[in-house]
């Protein structure tokens, strides 16, 4: 008994890993997308927003950004942007906060993310099956600071896995297909019955 459960816990937590690993290689591939976005030729605030993937793609963002020699800052909480659901700071505000980081202009990069969920159906005669597959869209806006002025809004969607691996139904039948397979089948009886 308790190496059944020795095993099935085993189980659980190999299943658990390949699913924390795939979650690491979409937002790896994500991030190094959204990087492309992102001009290195003023110092760069971030403002990420994505659900639970938050910090591990802020990790990702700021490593590879490093790695290209990029000026990030930590951002203060009294900078915002006119976009944010907080009250917006004014100029002068903004002018302070940058001269505390010995800097007159800079970019601030806000990226949230939006699921979106595509229906996917597969039609066939007498059947068909529905499958509910995720896509990431993020946006991507690039604010010029101290102006709040914002100078570019991305977007990049990304799809991840095949629909085929996702949430699917069980294949249906329509209200009607016995029907329709029943005459189908009854008049190919009568059809042979009555041929001479």
């Amino acid at each position: 008994m308790q190496r059944k459960l020795l095993v099935v816990i085993a189980l659980l937590c190999f299943v658990y890993s390949l699913c924390a690993l795939s979650d690491y290689t979409n937002i790896m591939t994500i991030s190094t997308e959204l990087v492309k976005h992102i001009d290195l030729d003023e110092p760069i605030f971030l403002d990420i927003r994505a659900g639970e993937w938050t910090s591990l793609m802020e990790n990702e963002i700021r490593t590879q950004l490093l790695a290209k020699d990029a000026d990030i800052r930590e951002q203060l909480p009294e900078l915002h942007s006119p976009t944010s659901d907080s009250e917006s700071v004014d100029i002068a505000q903004t002018k302070a906060i940058l001269e505390n980081y010995q800097t007159d202009t800079a970019f601030l990069y806000q990226i949230s993310l939006d699921i979106e969920w595509r229906v996917i159906e597969h039609k066939k005669i007498f059947a068909y099956r529905i499958q509910r597959a995720p896509t990431y869209s993020f946006t991507i806006k690039k604010i010029l600071l101290p102006e709040n002025r914002l100078l570019a809004l991305d977007t990049y969607k990304y799809s991840g896995n095949a629909p085929e691996a996702l949430n699917s139904s069980e294949i249906r039948l329509k209200w009607f297909d016995p029907i329709i397979a029943s005459l189908a089948i009854g008049s190919l009886i009568y059809l042979l019955w009555t041929i001479e």
